[in-house]
């Protein structure tokens, strides 16, 4: 696992689920996580914030290219009963960490997955909120963030596209791509994902608390009319393969001129 993840330990599941993918979608998901890369180096965010759970699977695929002490994994799903004081927190660390570096004008970049929209445009909605105070309290004049959304769509269209806000002497620059996939293939599959949230309270909510999930299951990849089967190895689960097959065909793209 990379730093930054607080985990409380591992949850085995046993499931009877047999993972049937196409490489057509897997080379889609690996082409996405190419151009991520190229948003990165050419953005130099200062911090890259990883929502948690959705954002996982490909800021995995994707660490291998950028610097490890860049990414900070924030639990963000809806259903956490604190989502707000977690997110809060994340910015006034983050935000922190950039004074005492002396950065004048921090550049944050998030990446995660969307269906719907609606979580990433309340995690929007929380940084509106809560940026001009830090600024204030911090001393910056200038904040940029970087939102790259990943969508579950066969479209090739792709979107780019920034907003300014200004408050006062303060400026607050939204800078936003919107890439599609043709699969996600690890949404709200908490043995894909690779972690979970297994605590739950009362109202429906669950508490921030992150366990690594240990699974066995194979994935089987059909190329035309020829099958691999992907079987973990001892000190490997399902999530652990899953990246392993989008890393080995993001570098087919890597090595291409």
């Amino acid at each position: 696992m990379k730093k930054g993840i607080e985990l409380i330990g591992e949850y085995e599941i046993n499931k009877d689920v047999e993972y049937n993918f196409n490489y057509d979608n897997l080379y889609s998901y690996a082409d996405t996580c190419r151009t991520i890369i190229g948003i990165i180096k050419n953005e130099k965010p200062d911090k890259i914030i990883c929502p948690l759970r959705g954002a996982y699977p490909p800021i995995r695929v994707v660490s291998s290219q950028i610097e490890d002490n860049l990414i900070e994994y924030v639990p963000t799903s809806e259903f956490l009963h604190n989502k707000e004081e977690l997110v809060q927190s994340a910015l006034e660390k983050i935000v922190s960490e950039m004074k005492e570096k002396g950065i004048r004008a921090p550049h944050i970049l998030t990446v995660d997955t969307a269906i719907t929209g609606s979580s990433i445009r309340r995690y929007r909605d929380l940084l509106k909120k809560y940026s001009p105070e830090l600024m204030t309290r911090f001393g910056f004049e200038d904040l940029k963030y970087s939102i790259v959304k990943i969508w579950s769509s066969k479209s090739k269209k792709e979107s780019h596209h920034n907003n300014i806000r200004n408050i006062g002497n303060k400026k607050i620059e939204f800078n936003d791509y919107n890439l599609n996939v043709d699969k996600l293939f690890c949404e709200d599959d908490n043995i894909l994902l690779g972690i979970d949230y297994p605590f739950n309270l009362k109202g429906g909510k669950k508490a921030a608390y992150i366990v690594r999930i240990v699974s066995k299951n194979p994935i089987n990849v059909e190329y035309g009319d020829k099958k691999e089967i992907y079987t973990p190895l001892d000190n490997q689960t399902t999530a652990d393969i899953f990246v392993e097959i989008v890393k080995n065909e993001l570098k087919n793209f890597l090595l291409t001129p």
